[in-house]
């Protein structure tokens, strides 16, 4: 899309005072809006009104003029307070009206991700009524209405159209109050100084105008630096004072802790006086390992997955990392290098699998051993973790998959053995209708109980749960009100691990002759059985003919719902292989979000990568593989993604490797 670069002069009129005047320079594509502050001055008590327009720079000709002024009419009240909405949206647009206890509108609007905050005038020592609700169907992200003290008043994450409705009272305010409200500078970055100009935010809570204000401050329990602030500042306005010298942050890691205040010789509310900060001179490049979880680590000696939590103590939202992986004294060859997404001070996650495990105790090293293709970070102290776990080949991968109602902080699950004894929970959750997975480790062949609770008593509506093992679902539940609790037992075994398919091939006897056929047989499941070709019709009867030369997919479901497929290539005899199935395998297949990829094949390749394709064709995920010994593995999730046959193609190497994934759920 072109972007064009224009200068848009914007002049304001208030209560018929001149003009105001503002530049506003930047870059607009076709369609797109950007905002701008006006400051109006001589507002009056009661009605007043603005008007504003737009002209193009330059004596440019608009060549739509009708749409270039804007007249707005507000209320004022000098003897008043403010409370300002501010809102972080993720999704639609929030209404808000405040009215009186009687129900009177007194005013309106609306905040969304252009308008994210609104000033809503009241009357001091007074009590409203807010009502929030969305303007259509759902709204979600973070508001908070707050006094002229900045106190929260009222705080909300998601709205429906239904009205919220609060009662809330403005502050008594006190004739001279004046009091600090935050630090503007510095701020928390990289390659703070010596040298740090220090400003200070303050705010005249008081209803008498104020000529002059003291501010203060100081560092880590230092000495106090004190200067005057030269007003008049009138009731309820907010400055900013700049120190006249700057302050000594130039120590890299420290942490510096900030005390301010702002008062006056007559301050008749001390306790708003002071507030703190925290800065920090970060390291441009400190990445630290906080935590090492098992996700799949319970008894498979062959592949385990973990996930690395990483706390990003530097600059910069987005990293590259490159990991050793050590386990039992072991170097694991390297898997090229992890992409990091966090912002400064957040931790963000990554995905670390590991071959060649022992049954019984294991030893996993992970070391950060470079950032940013730059080699080791700048503090290196905390790149490295140590996690001792347990491989028992006896024991069950038991997943739970759960997705709870529009109130996750009511609910929670728990596993009970057969003697009552809670072997694995959950929750309470943060996200409404998120996904969760939590992977236990529990006795093979043994028998729970999964409950199921909701702390408000009106169950999950809309929720769903997944107990799963090995793919084969082991507890199903869609939700409904069940109250505060339900329960289910289930055994940890796998219901489909019996069922076998086997395959006749008949190769077509030329190519571009469609003489060729495949005959299917099961064995071990609950009959009867249902056969597919490439996932299009099951049928009853296991045989496919009039085949021409090319790859197939067989696939088999018994009266469980259990599933297996088998690939199979159609060749001449006088053919060449252009694709391999052989030594590729996923699993657990089926699956109810993660799937590891495991391709036996000794080629030597610079990369190989993988790709998943749904059942429409339609590209819906790709990454790396990574390459141990004479095997290349990578993961693929499908958490997100609806129920169905998904194909997986992995390339890069001289072969080209299909196969299918059944995701459940």
């Amino acid at each position: 899309m072109p972007h064009y670069r224009v200068n848009i002069t914007c002049p304001d009129w208030i209560n018929s005072q001149a003009w105001k005047v503002y530049d506003w320079t930047g870059n607009l594509g076709p369609g797109e809006r950007d905002t701008i502050e006006l400051y109006a001055t001589g507002i009056q008590n009661g009605l007043n009104g603005l008007r504003a327009y737009t002209t193009l720079p330059n004596g440019v000709q608009d060549e739509r003029i009708n749409n270039d002024t804007l007249f707005v009419k507000f209320f004022g009240n000098s003897d008043g307070t403010y409370l300002s909405a501010e809102s972080q949206t993720d999704v639609g647009v929030l209404h808000w009206e405040l009215r009186s206890l009687t129900n009177q509108l007194l005013s309106m609007g609306d905040v969304s991700a252009q308008q994210p905050n609104a000033r809503i005038c009241a009357d001091d020592n007074q009590c409203y009524k807010l009502l929030l609700r969305a303007v259509n169907f759902s709204w979600k992200g973070h508001f908070v209405l707050r006094n002229i003290y900045d106190e929260v008043m009222v705080e909300i994450t998601e709205a429906t159209g239904q009205d919220q409705v609060f009662t809330i009272c403005s502050p008594v305010r006190k004739n001279s109050d004046v009091g600090a409200l935050g630090l503007v500078e510095p701020v928390t970055g990289a390659g703070l100084t010596a040298n740090e100009p220090v400003r200070v935010r303050f705010r005249n809570f008081g209803l008498n105008q104020q000529n002059s204000a003291t501010l203060s401050y100081r560092i880590s329990g230092g000495n106090w630096v004190t200067e005057t602030a030269t007003g008049p500042f009138a009731p309820g306005e907010t400055a900013i004072h700049t120190f006249a010298n700057g302050a000594d942050l130039g120590s890299v890691g420290a942490v510096y802790v900030f005390e301010m205040k702002a008062t006056v010789g007559n301050d008749e509310d001390t306790s708003n006086d002071t507030t703190s900060a925290i800065v920090r001179n970060l390291f441009g490049r400190d990445l630290g390992i906080t935590e090492i979880i098992p996700f799949y680590a319970c008894s498979d000696t062959n592949y385990a997955d973990f996930i690395v939590k990483i706390k990003n103590n530097g600059i910069g939202n987005e990293h590259q990392l490159g990991l050793q992986v050590n386990l039992n004294g072991n170097i694991q060859p390297a898997q090229g290098s992890f992409t990091l997404v966090a912002e400064p001070g957040a931790t963000g996650e990554i995905s670390l699998g590991v071959q060649g495990l022992l049954a019984g105790q294991n030893n996993l090293e992970v070391y950060i051993s470079d950032v940013d293709g730059l080699g080791i970070d700048e503090m290196p102290f905390n790149n490295q973790k140590v996690l001792n776990f347990d491989i028992d080949p006896g024991k069950a991968d038991i997943n739970v998959s759960i997705t709870p109602d529009d109130k996750p902080g009511e609910v929670s699950w728990q596993i009970l053995n057969s003697q009552g004894a809670m072997v694995a929970s959950g929750g309470p959750f943060n996200q409404p209708f998120g996904y969760y997975v939590v992977n236990s480790c529990l006795d093979r062949d043994s028998c729970y109980t999964f409950r199921l609770r909701d702390s408000g008593g009106d169950g999950m509506q809309g929720g769903i749960v997944y107990v799963t093992y090995h793919g084969s679902n082991l507890v199903e539940y869609f939700g409904d009100n069940f109250g505060s609790e339900i329960s289910f037992p289930f055994c940890a075994a796998n219901a489909c691990s019996r069922l076998q398919i086997n395959l006749s091939v008949f190769s077509p006897t030329a190519s571009g002759v469609n003489d060729g056929v495949i005959v299917a047989s099961a064995t071990g499941g609950t009959p009867p059985y249902l056969f597919s070709l490439n996932n299009i019709i099951f049928q009853d009867s296991a045989r496919f003919e009039n085949l021409l030369p090319g790859f197939y997919t067989v696939t088999c479901i018994d009266a469980d719902s259990c599933l297996i497929q088998s690939d199979v290539f159609l060749q001449t005899s006088s053919s060449v292989e252009p694709v391999s199935a052989y030594f590729m395998t996923v699993s657990p297949n089926p699956t109810t979000g993660i799937a590891h990829i495991q391709v036996n094949y000794p080629e030597s390749a610079a990369s190989a990568r993988f790709e998943v394709f749904d059942q429409f064709g339609k590209l819906v995920q790709q990454g790396r593989m990574s390459r141990w010994s004479n095997e290349w593995h990578g993961n693929i999730a499908l958490d997100n993604f609806p129920a169905g046959i998904y194909q997986v193609r992995v390339l890069g190497l001289k072969r080209l490797f299909i196969g299918r994934v059944m995701k459940n759920g």
